[in-house]
């Protein structure tokens, strides 16, 4: 099976993805005026026509799992473009098209930040037929992949002796044996916006390989967000699939250049 992983839409906010629009490719629907939330919307259903593509070269079923913070909630109000009650139908109105495009056989929702996603994940979830999940435990092809929004910092991978995601999966892996439980084949967070993909051997002889992912965004960078992630000069929006009966990771990525450049 293909399992297509997304985050952080953070439906509502400005510079974020957009469910107002019910034609592809036309800017009449959107919600509000804003090039890079367009964009970014354009791109969100280019991406999921090229996840269903991928799919389909490979002979297998999607699930769509959306790894928390799908709508922008009540928390940083002045980012906000409209309330959580739209934000919940337009938060439907994009799953729902991706669902369609990507003609997955199920979605699932895990939780994210309380002061996001609150409980409206869980409406939209129940609208879906489906629970909100806060730790999933995804049993696939047996294979188990372990899924949460929370997780390692990334940002500072290039900068540091240390990679984190790779210390983050195996301090984490090592617990779970500790305490005899299973451990996992694939370990999925999300939260800070920024993917990264790791392949981390739990043992000398490199017999025992955890994946680590962590998912992109599908939202713009406010300036709370520059702030959170220290001024980062791009910021990554997509899709990571993880193929269960291949092993293989996809990742299908756009970067974008958010400085402002100037010439004297």
């Amino acid at each position: 099976m293909i399992i297509a992983f997304i985050s952080d839409l953070h439906v509502g906010a400005a510079y974020a993805i957009t469910g107002k629009r019910q034609h592809f490719g036309d800017y009449e629907h959107v919600s509000f005026d804003n090039a890079y939330s367009a964009h970014v919307t354009d791109l969100f259903y280019e991406t999921m026509r090229n996840v269903g593509a991928y799919a389909d070269s490979e002979r297998q079923d999607i699930t769509l799992v959306v790894v928390g913070d799908v709508v922008n909630g009540i928390v940083h109000s002045d980012d906000n473009v409209y309330g959580v009650g739209v934000q919940i139908a337009d938060a439907i109105d994009v799953i729902e098209s991706a669902v369609k495009i990507l003609r997955a056989r199920k979605v699932l929702f895990v939780r994210g930040t309380y002061v996001h996603d609150s409980d409206a994940v869980a409406a939209i979830a129940r609208h879906f037929g489906t629970f909100a999940y806060s730790h999933l435990a995804l049993k696939v092809d047996n294979c188990v992949i372990d899924i949460a929004h929370h997780g390692p910092s990334v940002s500072s991978i290039v900068t540091t002796r240390t990679n984190p995601v790779a210390s983050y999966v195996r301090n984490y892996c090592a617990g779970i044996a500790l305490n005899g439980g299973v451990v996992p084949d694939v370990v999925v967070r999300a939260h800070v916006h920024t993917p990264a993909i790791e392949s981390v051997f739990l043992d000398d002889a490199g017999k025992r390989k955890v994946i680590g992912i962590v998912t992109p965004s599908w939202c713009g960078m406010t300036q709370y967000a520059r702030a959170r992630t220290r001024s980062l000069p791009r910021v990554m929006h997509g899709a990571i699939v993880y193929n269960t009966v291949t092993g293989e990771v996809v990742p299908f990525l756009e970067s974008i250049e958010i400085r402002s450049e100037v010439s004297l």
